[in-house]
């Protein structure tokens, strides 16, 4: 029979052989591995050269631009809220072609981005919490909200919300895309959606884009408000990003 030492060492042995080799236990589950594109090209390009337009669908990604629109895009993140990434990654553009399982949806793309930023740009980050001066985007009026888009319509599709001279229009677009929209292209300020409505609208504001603040008025004949809060936001923080390794 064996004695009580001898089982001892044996059971240290194998909680070390179990750690060292990283073999999940019975009854484990191995851990769930990030989808990642199968082939991903990544070449610099000239400033005058056109810009591939976005097509992203089908586990595949095409664009020209450059690598902080890429953050934003793999992190769904406004501009503002990508902190610490130095000049060239807003001032050198790349054609980015790559492609991964054709089942894969927008959200599973962007996953794969976040995997092909990590392994060619080298992309390292944390996140913090950052309190802010921004808009609070309410309902102010039930009965005046713009119309729910029909059914079929591509929700925040490529150009869902388009700015003319007289103010902006709006198309399959959700109060999420408002906010942003009006955080990057009017009031330069950050903007929260809290109307709480998760559907797909249609809608014009019309108002003075010489003066921003006269969106406050479009968007209450919207039925729909702005006002100013202090808003903590959880901003990205990029602590190193090199230009991408060759294909």
């Amino acid at each position: 029979m064996r004695s009580y030492t001898q089982l001892l060492l044996a059971g240290v042995v194998l909680c070390i052989v179990t750690v060292q080799t990283g073999l999940p236990l019975r009854g484990q589950s191995e851990p769930k591995r990030r989808p990642v594109f199968e082939v991903a090209s990544i070449k610099s390009i000239g400033p005058t050269t056109p810009l591939t337009k976005l097509e992203l669908g089908h586990g595949s990604l095409r664009v020209g631009t450059t690598v902080i629109w890429l953050i934003t895009l793999a992190f769904d993140l406004s501009r503002p809220l990508v902190e610490g990434s130095p000049s060239w990654t807003e001032q050198e553009f790349y054609d980015i072609d790559a492609r991964g399982e054709p089942s894969a949806d927008s959200g599973q793309i962007k996953v794969m981005l976040q995997s092909l930023l990590a392994e060619r740009f080298n992309l390292r980050f944390h996140r913090e919490k950052k309190e802010m001066p921004a808009y609070l985007l309410t309902v102010a009026q039930q009965g005046k909200l713009p119309k729910e888009s029909k059914e079929g319509t591509e929700r925040d599709a490529d150009g869902s919300i388009l700015m003319h001279a007289d103010g902006l229009t709006g198309r399959g677009a959700t109060m999420t895309s408002l906010c942003e929209f009006l955080w990057e292209g009017v009031l330069q300020q950050p903007v929260r959606d809290d109307t709480k409505l998760s559907g797909a609208y249609d809608f014009s504001l019309l108002y003075d884009r010489h003066d921003p603040m006269s969106i406050v008025v479009a968007l209450r004949r919207s039925g729909l408000d702005l006002r100013k809060a202090n808003v903590q936001f959880e901003v990205l923080y990029v602590d190193h990003i090199e230009r991408p390794s060759r294909n």
